[in-house]
């Protein structure tokens, strides 16, 4: 890959997109991180019990059966992070070929991804769940002749497009949902708001064959639900499903999210706040799935 400098006094942008990390996880960097220094998380050997979705057992049961060992995730996410190290040594190649050229002071760069890896978080790997590990992304904007700083709070990615036309002084265009966020990377103080997810349905799903946690028909109809999500600056998190169990998290208690407290009838008031917030968001954005 090749960067080339604008010419004087006119705008240019430079899109990258990385394929990795992504299965089978592997790369020029596999054995750079030592096996024995690769942690694997908590909850890598923990089942999922009824109260959960069926999709999710669905896919811990498939990558139960694929990995019965748990070594196994811990060669993977070695793999996996090597790919990281890819990626790292690549942008910091980018990076560099923009100092060379003179145009960091004239130059936004930023490092973002469209989902996470599960990477032996509940014995699992991939995406496709409401999961922190799947659902937080990388988000890192270098700002010309700004100090490094850090957001604590959680920020949605619908509003990435508004964020970065208002740091280009352009306003945004009518049919983005989010809003821009600007004042934060500029160091501003702003009140937390709330974050919105989204899962909709995919043909594609590994978890179908040879299950016996449900029927093929109970199987199909739970692979074809729709996910509305939300997460509150104060650490709760509601999953509501159309075709399948909801979710109910406090993330401040259980950041490991091992406790759906949805059925455990302690909520309600909680349950009920956040469902009227999820659907309030629903008819802002004109989404007509019913969770």
């Amino acid at each position: 890959m090749r960067v080339f400098g604008a010419p004087s006094g006119r705008a240019f942008i430079l899109f990258v997109a990385f394929f990795e990390p992504h299965p089978p996880y592997n790369g020029p960097f596999n054995r750079e991180h030592p096996l024995d220094a690769i942690s694997l998380d908590a909850t890598v050997d923990k089942n999922f019990g009824d109260e959960m979705p069926l999709r999710c057992r669905l896919r811990q049961e498939f990558y139960r059966r694929q990995y019965p060992i748990i070594a196994d995730y811990r060669q993977i996410k070695q793999r996996y992070l090597g790919l990281i190290t890819e990626i790292d040594r690549s942008i910091g190649g980018i990076l560099a070929k923009v100092d060379d050229l003179g145009l960091p002071d004239r130059t936004i760069t930023v490092l973002t991804s469209d989902h996470g890896d599960m990477m032996s978080a509940h014995g699992l790997l991939g995406k496709q769940l409401m999961f922190e590990q799947s659902a937080t992304v990388p988000y890192l904007v270098r700002m010309p002749r700004a100090s490094p700083r850090r957001c604590s709070q959680p920020v949605s990615h619908i509003d990435f497009v508004p964020t970065m036309l208002d740091l280009l002084g352009k306003p945004a265009h009518a049919q983005c949902a989010g809003q821009s966020r600007a004042a934060l990377i500029h160091g501003e103080t702003r009140s937390p708001d709330l974050v919105f997810l989204q899962w909709s349905p995919t043909k594609i799903d590994l978890a179908v064959k040879q299950s016996i946690l449900a029927s093929k028909q109970q199987i199909e109809n739970c692979l074809a639900e729709s996910t509305r999500a939300i997460v509150t600056p104060d650490g709760w998190k509601l999953c509501l499903r159309d075709r399948d169990k909801n979710e109910l998290y406090n993330l401040r208690d259980d950041p490991d999210e091992e406790t759906n407290l949805y059925y455990l009838n302690s909520h309600r008031d909680v349950i009920a706040e956040l469902t009227k917030q999820i659907r309030q968001w629903q008819e802002r954005v004109r989404d007509g799935v019913r969770v």
